[in-house]
């Protein structure tokens, strides 16, 4: 009799150890909206620094040049009234020597609606780069048809200076005009013609690069890439 009261004694005495420690458990463990809470306030133990995220730059346009009064009266000195300056590009005049006389040259970016009617009174010639990189250089075939408004159209004039006034000289060297120019940007370069380096027009589109440059007789264009 006493040994199964001592039995009976000894496995309740387990039992209540047993429902002790799992009151304890059950209190220490977090519900399941206090287990959200503590994953949201958690924070990683290691060292490692924050590395931040750059917010996007900001690409601000251009703003377009201002064309002074000097340079729209050179233009229609030079080349007729049929010229103006082209508006809204943020530069319309490059300067620097392009035919390596070491007399500076100067090359504006202008519009007109007849751009060849002026050629012999104003004695310039006028050449089609690209399309005479593609086998249709004939500027009087490619501005006999227009297939875009011609105030939307750039054309570059270009002056070869003379003397100390160099492109600003009364009678300048030569004079050209470059017709169905197939850029929409355009800045200065240098390129090797002939083991010498001479300035350039360097220019895009929308998809492709190249460079407009002085051979020595003509204008030339050269592809230089794609726009990626």
């Amino acid at each position: 009799m006493r040994i199964q009261r001592f039995i009976f004694a000894f496995i309740l005495s387990l039992t209540l150890v047993a429902f002790s420690q799992n009151s304890q458990t059950s209190a220490n463990t977090p519900s399941s909206p206090q287990k959200k809470a503590a994953a949201k306030d958690a924070v990683p133990m290691d060292d490692s620094p924050l590395i931040p995220i750059p917010a996007p730059a900001k690409t601000e346009k251009a703003k377009p040049a201002e064309i002074p009064a000097w340079l729209t009266d050179l233009v229609k000195k030079q080349f007729g009234s049929d010229f103006e300056v082209f508006s809204g590009d943020p530069q319309v005049l490059f300067t620097g020597d392009f035919d390596g006389d070491g007399v500076e040259d100067a090359a504006i970016v202008v519009r007109a609606q007849h751009p060849l009617a002026g050629m012999i009174d104003h004695n310039f010639k006028a050449f089609s780069p690209e399309e005479g990189y593609y086998g249709f250089g004939d500027a009087t075939i490619m501005t006999s048809v227009s297939f875009a408004k011609w105030q939307d159209q750039r054309l570059l004039v270009v002056i070869h200076g003379a003397g100390t006034q160099a492109w600003r000289a009364e009678a300048p060297k030569a004079k050209f005009l470059i017709v169905n120019l197939p850029f929409i940007q355009m800045s200065m370069t240098k390129v090797m013609v002939k083991k010498h380096s001479v300035a350039a027009i360097n220019g895009s589109t929308l998809a492709s690069t190249g460079v407009i440059f002085w051979d020595g007789k003509k204008y030339k264009f050269l592809p230089t890439g794609t726009v990626d």
